[in-house]
Parts: C-alpha cells; sequence; structure tokens
C-alpha cells in the first residue's frame, strides 16, 4: 500500500530496486567468484605459508630458548586465530578482511626477530 504512494519526499525519483544483494557466504566461493581457481590457489598458498611461518617461528624460537618463550606463546596464538578464521570464514564472506593478513604478517615479523637474535644475540632484548 505504501510502497508506491508519494510521501513526504514524493518528488525525489527513486528507481525500482530490481537487483538483489548477492553473497557467496563462504571465503572460499567468494574468492572463487572474484577471482578464479587461480586466485583460490594464490588465497591458499597465502594462508598455508602463514602457517608455515608458524612453523619456522617455533622452531626458531626453541633454538633461541628461554629468552624467546614470549615468540613461542604469540605464535600459537595467531596461528589458533587464523584456524579460528579458516573455520569461520567458511560459513561467512570474509575473504577481504584485514586482520589475518597482518597477523600473517606479525608471524614473519616475528621470524625475522628470531633470525637476528641467532645471527647476534648480544642485540637481543
Amino acid at each position: 500500500k505504501f510502497k508506491f504512494s508519494p510521501g513526504f519526499l514524493g518528488f525525489v525519483e527513486t528507481p525500482e530496486l530490481t537487483q538483489r544483494g548477492v553473497a557467496a557466504h563462504s571465503i572460499w566461493f567468494e574468492v572463487v567468484s572474484d577471482s578464479g581457481f587461480l586466485g583460490l590457489f594464490w588465497y591458499i598458498a597465502v594462508l598455508v605459508n602463514g602457517f608455515l611461518t608458524y612453523g619456522a617461528v617455533q622452531r626458531l624460537s626453541k633454538v633461541v630458548g628461554s629468552k624467546a618463550q614470549w615468540a613461542n606463546d604469540l605464535s600459537s596464538l595467531i596461528a589458533a586465530s587464523l584456524i579460528v578464521y579458516i573455520v569461520c570464514g567458511s560459513l561467512l564472506s570474509l575473504a577481504y578482511f584485514e586482520l589475518p593478513y597482518v597477523l600473517m604478517m606479525l608471524l614473519e615479523v616475528i621470524r625475522q626477530l628470531l633470525k637476528r637474535e641467532i645471527k647476534n644475540p648480544a642485540n637481543f632484548g
């Protein structure tokens, strides 16, 4: 009844809504629909690289010893966050959410810090 009535702002012409919003409801389908299967391959490669960096941080923190316990703990929590992102992202359209990318970059920063510590232990805090 009120859909086509002019109302208070009846002089403003508005287009008919013929298109509906579309959501992929999964990070996997979202990437495939935006970038194709090659994009999906690269997306999965970035996520796998995050977990490989996590493994490298775990190994390097054991080499450094007890001074790097913080790196071991932090990288474990970051890996858990990435797992939660992957599980929840399988049900939501969050492929371009920035936080997992920031966490993967943080893992790489931790890895580089640990590599510097192994090269020059005197400069490590």
